[in-house]
């Protein structure tokens, strides 16, 4: 017995706004009551190419019709809404505009939706009009509306695509008192003081998105008492942010030749502090140090960073570091720090020494290195002083060489015992590059307790076995030092099975015989 049917429609509709969007409108064929219960469903999502595939185009009456049943289904749902003086939770619109023509005949039918959602008390607005020119300046653009300036039960807009935001919402009123997350993404302002004027109209407003906008190159942001969190990309050239309340701030520079200055001093509350593609000097560390007391997660993405920095974050919990060049040396001190992440791309022997203060016994370190060139050789003494200035025993590392010369510098004189890892992932990227010289000095630099690599890496593998089942000639014997296969106990090595993906266990001799039939996963080697 269908007992889900018979529950009341408020409750129903929660459980459809649970659903994908796809699966929420498939209720409507289950039984009668469901088809019912869908009709009034306060979430209208209409996606223009669920009814214009891309393979209509070529047939041009067939293009021409599904667009039009689309419009009046379109219309026909919004005006049974409005004749039964039914409310909009949320209205989802998703259109592609890609010629003159279309746009020219569906601007009209856009503006007569919005007023029927506005209506409705709608409270969430998502309008994306997207064409084959959405990122240019000069596409012709759906101007909203000054009317969704008055819906004042509206909780959420986001605007994507070929949109503008005309003069007009400098002189008409905006009701935007329950406000609360904005997210603009390549629209364009005919007026600087538009966004300006949008957010000195949005007290409750928690959460701004604006990405890759045009006709606006500044921000400035204050009087806002509520907001949480601040997300801007693009070419944005001045920021200012006065926000008691902001935890969250990420910037993304859209254009490399693009300066930027970023003043969020005052904005004592942050913790989460994204930063992508910025230039970061003295002067702005010194100017915003106090706001590193609060900071719990910090993320420098591509960063042009002094090559000297010490950093003191009592509260810090994550961070991430990937490519950030200039640094040299950067000292943390964190003592509640338990995830780090380092992702970097080396072309040169360019590696920052990072070393952590006070750092907590649970810190788990991840690196990921790609380490290429134009046939440079690596110094490997340099990524062993990397990873023992790092000193924990928690790091899991993912290295991947290629275009590297044979190395054959002098890393075994070394009197440091290389640093133990606890996982280590080895890709060479051509075949033709693994050898014993390159695989041995990188052993050297580092002891892990585990190495797995991708199976279809034979010549990798055929050297880790070989190495370990007859060793090789080596002039460790008077040195404290050892080479990395001495003094091992035990190895187990583990690969995936081609049938079910089990874990099946192998010595050196039956895996080196087993290669050929593996292709996909990864052989384990684990060292005791």
């Amino acid at each position: 017995m269908d007992f889900i049917s018979n529950l009341p429609e408020p409750i129903l509709h929660h459980i459809m706004s649970m659903l994908p969007d796809k699966d929420a409108a498939g209720t409507c064929v289950l039984s009668k009551s469901w088809y019912l219960t869908h009709s009034t469903f306060p979430i209208l999502v209409f996606n223009e190419s669920r009814f214009v595939k891309f393979n209509d185009k070529y047939n041009k009456n067939n293009f021409t019709t599904k667009r039009k049943q689309f419009y009046h289904y379109v219309d026909n749902t919004l005006l049974q809404f409005h004749i039964e003086d039914l409310s909009i939770q949320q209205l989802k619109l998703w259109l592609n505009l890609n010629d003159w023509i279309i746009k020219s005949r569906i601007l009209p039918h856009i503006d007569f939706w919005i007023e029927l959602a506005r209506q409705g008390n709608v409270q969430v607005l998502d309008l994306t009009l997207h064409g084959i020119d959405n990122l240019q300046l000069n596409c012709i653009r759906y101007c909203i509306p000054s009317i969704v300036a008055q819906a004042k039960f509206l909780v959420k807009l986001s605007l994507d695509g070929c949109i503008s935001l005309g003069e007009k919402f400098l002189s008409h009123p905006i009701e935007f008192s329950s406000l609360k997350v904005l997210n603009l993404a390549h629209v364009y302002f005919e007026d600087k003081r538009v966004f300006h004027n949008l957010l000195t109209s949005c007290r409750c407003i928690e959460n701004i998105n604006l990405s890759s906008c045009f006709g606006i190159d500044s921000v400035y942001i204050q009087g806002l008492s509520k907001l949480k969190e601040v997300k801007i990309s693009g070419v944005i050239t001045e920021i200012e942010i006065d926000a008691l309340s902001l935890q969250s701030f990420q910037f993304s520079r859209g254009r490399a030749d693009i300066s930027n200055t970023i003043k969020i001093d005052k904005c004592t509350n942050l913790k989460e502090l994204s930063l992508i593609c910025f230039n970061i000097t003295h002067q702005w560390v010194l100017q915003h140090y106090h706001l590193f007391t609060s900071i719990q997660t910090l993320e420098l993405q591509y960063c042009c960073m002094p090559q000297r920095m010490n950093f003191y974050f009592p509260k810090l919990k994550v961070i991430k570091l990937q490519n950030c060049v200039r640094l040299g040396n950067a000292y943390i001190d964190a003592a509640r720090l338990y995830q780090c992440s380092f992702i970097y791309c080396i072309v040169s022997n360019m590696l920052p020494i990072v070393s952590f203060v006070n750092c907590s016994t649970q810190l788990e370190i991840s690196v990921k290195l790609s380490i290429q060139g134009d046939h440079f050789t690596f110094d490997y003494c340099k990524l062993k002083k990397f990873f023992l200035a790092l000193q924990c025993r928690n790091i899991s590392a993912n290295i991947s060489l290629w275009n590297i010369q044979k190395d054959e510098n002098l890393l075994h004189n070394s009197s440091n015992h290389p640093p133990l890892l606890k996982h280590l992932h080895l890709d060479f990227l051509l075949e033709n590059e693994v050898s014993f010289s390159h695989v041995t000095s990188l052993l050297w630099s580092c002891h892990p307790s585990i190495i797995t690599c991708r199976l279809s890496n034979r010549k990798l593998i055929k050297v880790l076995c070989e190495t370990l089942m007859n060793g090789k000639e080596c002039f460790c014997s008077s040195r404290d030092i050892k080479c990395w296969w001495h003094d091992l106990k035990d190895v187990k090595i583990t690969c995936p099975s081609l049938f079910d993906g089990n874990e099946i266990c192998f010595d050196c001799k039956t895996l080196l015989e087993a290669l050929p039939p593996f292709i996909r996963g990864d052989a384990t080697f684990t060292f005791e």
